[in-house]
């Protein structure tokens, strides 16, 4: 998430007027502004695991790390471990605790709070840590894991047989250690309040918002089979963000101690690699709201601090507009071409909001976003919204070339990355740091990603001494 989304997703979610925005996302509301550099240890360009591991632990981290500082051992488990920001508040303040994501609850983002390895892959052991701490490294007296009191996500594949840690079922485990499982929304939003909340709602990655609610299809079996339940079966009942965001603060507000919530939209960054920009700007407008419920939150409250920002960005814009009529009917690359309108000749999108929700009514209007990112593989673009996940490149003969089926009116683009590479990936850019409440201050201006650590931890009270109010 970066700022060429976020401006992107304020044209389609609040439209514009004499050059005017008709209205602020959620993130403009926030008072405090400031920019982080994203480069870890070992490259200029990070990944999510270390950058999120940056601002879990106040340290900078390499590529794929989580939670160590990367030796050379050759066992991902056997290298030197940091103390993340939720283990820290939770053994010496008693705070409570929560995860939410719509990716793997294993995936790096959400496991930078607790997880310690070298290779984010190790997803097995990673929920296995979750549970039961790291074999020669815990942060807690009785051996137990970090145990978030609020767990939710995608990543079923991991919690049970073949793919779990020894073929444990960790759903009967973490019911053991006293947390409530649920797998629906239904049963989420009946289970509310309770004391430690497991939620497992897609046996991978949850489907993102335009699929759960323009095309549905696309989370249907046989094309899905994410059911954390029913493994043949579609998961078609999964909550939303705002959903688990709301449930995990209705939650958390009840800790006498105070809390840490850690929430990740992921797929914004999910379906930007495969250059799927409606995808990942619906599911920014959706992480917006869900900022919304947690500013409605911290202003109640009085006493919360809001951060909001990316692990990275990627290379996107918007450069104009693009009438599809024209390009539509255009039967060369030259021909389509015609229909970008540039400067003067843009004009505006023609994306309405009249239900008042914040998305677009419909995805497909005759003028749309003439955007793009500046790495890719080679591909075609037709600058309209795809009715299924799109997979832009695919391999033949140990290259990646344009995928025929993906966008097949589109206007054909060269890649200009590794023939090795399927899709668009991370780059250099500073990426917004959005914060409101007590400590927000500590936000503003450019800063290293290591400093988001420090804020929160001293706004969580970490940075008071032993006896102080």
């Amino acid at each position: 998430m970066q700022q060429g989304m976020i401006s992107a997703a304020r044209l389609i979610s609040r439209g514009q007027k004499h050059g005017f925005a008709q209205g602020d996302l959620y993130l403009d509301t926030m008072p405090g502004v400031g920019l982080q550099r994203t480069s870890g240890v070992d490259s200029i360009i990070t990944d999510s695991a270390n950058s999120a591991s940056s601002f879990n632990t106040g340290h900078k981290s390499s590529v794929s790390a989580l939670g160590v500082y990367a030796g050379t051992a050759q066992d991902t488990l056997d290298h030197p471990k940091v103390e993340t920001l939720a283990e820290r508040v939770k053994r010496e303040l008693g705070k409570c605790v929560g995860i939410v994501t719509n990716a793997e609850i294993q995936d790096a983002t959400p496991a930078a709070a607790w997880a310690h390895t070298r290779a984010r892959g190790d997803k097995d052991v990673i929920v296995d840590q979750l549970l039961n701490g790291v074999d020669n490294h815990s942060v807690f007296s009785n051996g137990n894991g970090l145990q978030a009191e609020i767990i939710m996500g995608g990543g079923g594949a991991y919690f049970h047989p073949p793919q779990s840690l020894n073929g444990t079922d960790y759903y009967e485990a973490f019911k053991e250690a006293g947390y409530t499982v649920v797998h629906t929304r239904d049963e989420l939003l009946e289970n509310a309040g309770a004391e430690k909340l497991l939620g497992i709602f897609h046996e991978g990655n949850m489907d993102v918002w335009l699929d759960r609610n323009v095309f549905t299809d696309n989370i249907r079996a046989p094309l899905n089979t994410g059911s954390p339940v029913n493994l043949e079966g579609p998961a078609e009942d999964q909550p939303g963000l705002m959903d688990m965001t709301r449930v995990a603060l209705e939650t958390l507000k009840n800790c006498p101690n105070g809390f840490y919530l850690y929430v990740e939209s992921a797929s914004i960054d999910k379906q930007m690699h495969p250059i799927d920009v409606d995808r990942a700007l619906a599911d920014l407008i959706e992480l917006d709201e869900s900022i919304g419920i947690a500013l409605d939150f911290a202003k109640e409250d009085g006493n919360t601090l809001v951060v909001a920002t990316g692990d990275h960005g990627h290379g996107f814009d918007v450069f104009g507009t693009v009438d599809t009529a024209i390009f539509n009917a255009g039967s060369t690359n030259v021909d389509k071409r015609h229909g970008v309108g540039l400067y003067a000749n843009a004009g505006m999108p023609s994306y309405v909001d009249n239900d008042g929700d914040h998305f677009p009514d419909s995805w497909s209007p005759r003028f749309t976003l003439a955007s793009g990112v500046n790495n890719f593989p080679t591909h075609s673009e037709d600058y309209q919204v795809s009715p299924v996940p799109r997979t832009p490149a695919i391999l033949v003969d140990g290259i990646f070339v344009n995928n025929p089926e993906d966008d097949p009116e589109g206007i054909f683009l060269s890649g200009n990355i590794n023939p090795r590479g399927s899709t668009g990936v991370h780059t250099l850019t500073d990426v917004t740091v959005y914060s409101y409440g007590p400590g927000s201050e500590r936000l503003t201006g450019t800063f290293e990603n290591t400093r988001i650590f420090f804020a929160m931890a001293e706004a969580l009270g970490l940075g008071e001494t032993q006896g102080s109010s």
